[in-house]
């Protein structure tokens, strides 16, 4: 807002056009113009929601903002108060939770929501710590004041359990508790085996844990990267950068190949190469032994061994169910799951779910 400002004060343009930042926020302008500078839902520039829905001739929305394409629906002055106000209890303050909490508020039902960490954000905090990925910290930065102004009662540092949530008497309890990355090496494409022989030889990091504690990487990495997302190429890059070695290995056609749509792939791959990663497609770690990985082409056309100190499995993730489970034949009012907690997906996912959730609450 600022540069487009700037630009029409000194004449440089009669006016700025800017499409991303208003799926956003349609009334960014108008919000700016009234110095409510904090209450501007900003574009994070990830392209999830709308080029690469475009590329894929899905309706064009917003990451962070899925009334946006859903006007209609979902459009200004369509959220109507609750009939009647109750108390929700919300675990879990990712993209889901936070949606949802922020919805029922904003509906007038009072909230509280528990986080087991001390800050907001979910796994959006670690992806904003990858190289030029830092807007995903808007994320949690608009949720931080639209709660407070709805008055949220946001708990950090709280493990949520059974008794907990059911000594607050909620009405309706949302379950937004996220997933973890599993650690096996299990790939559905390889149903034959349960996992990468000799994994147990080596360090084995979840790339949350890669990215919180590099120096735990040791100086050779090798990725194991199933997503076609941006987390496999940001970490190798962001390992680069601090000196290691590394290789990523992908079982698909390209490594990173979502990225074509999001416009990020001709950016990052450059990068990469350029930091000497490695980079292999259409090969799995067939072993682990002696300190070494046997990288081996998908069609039977050759492997090469790869020397590691620690590899990053960037695969499978599992729901963090135990809480919904433990109180399912305990409470009595309304319970949901949202988010990753229901199955492991993307934020554009979760954020509409929980938007979806907090109006029907």
């Amino acid at each position: 807002m600022d540069q487009a400002a700037k630009i029409i004060a000194t004449g440089q343009a009669d006016l700025v056009g800017m499409v991303r930042a208003h799926l956003a926020d349609p009334f960014l302008v108008k919000k700016a113009q009234a110095g409510d500078v904090d209450d501007i839902r900003e574009c994070v520039n990830a392209n999830q929601g709308c080029l690469s829905r475009l590329f894929k001739g899905r309706a064009i929305t917003c990451t962070v903002n899925p009334a946006s394409g859903r006007e209609a629906e979902w459009g200004h002055g369509t959220l109507e108060d609750a009939s009647a106000p109750r108390k929700i209890v919300v675990v879990g303050a990712g993209p889901a939770g936070l949606k949802a909490a922020e919805v029922a508020a904003q509906r007038g039902h009072q909230v509280v929501v528990f986080e087991r960490e001390d800050e907001i954000g979910g796994n959006v905090r670690y992806a904003a710590r990858l190289p030029r990925r830092l807007r995903w910290s808007l994320v949690a930065k608009r949720f931080d004041h639209s709660l407070r102004a709805a008055g949220v009662d946001v708990r950090l540092g709280v493990e949520a359990t059974p008794d907990l949530v059911l000594s607050e008497a909620p009405d309706a309890v949302v379950v937004a508790t996220g997933s973890t990355f599993d650690t096996d090496g299990f790939s559905s494409a390889l149903g034959f085996r349960p996992g990468i022989p000799g994994l147990e030889t080596t360090i084995v990091l979840t790339p949350i844990e890669a990215i919180t504690d590099i120096e735990r990487c040791g100086d050779r990495v090798v990725i194991v990267d199933e997503s076609e997302e941006y987390t496999g190429l940001g970490l190798a890059e962001m390992l680069a950068e601090a000196g290691k070695k590394v290789e990523i290995v992908s079982r698909h056609l390209a490594v990173g190949a979502n990225l074509v749509t999001t416009a990020d792939l001709g950016h990052i791959y450059p990068r990469v190469t350029g930091l000497g990663v490695t980079i292999t497609a259409q090969h799995i770690v067939a072993d682990i032994s002696g300190g070494e990985a046997v990288v081996a082409n998908m069609w039977g056309a050759g492997e090469h061994r790869t020397e590691l100190d620690s590899i990053v499995l960037n695969m499978s993730r599992s729901p963090r169910r135990e809480l919904f489970d433990g109180l399912r034949d305990r409470f009595d009012g309304e319970l949901h799951r949202i988010g990753d907690c229901l199955s492991p997906r993307h934020v554009d996912e979760a954020v509409y779910e929980g938007e979806k959730l907090g109006r029907a609450l």
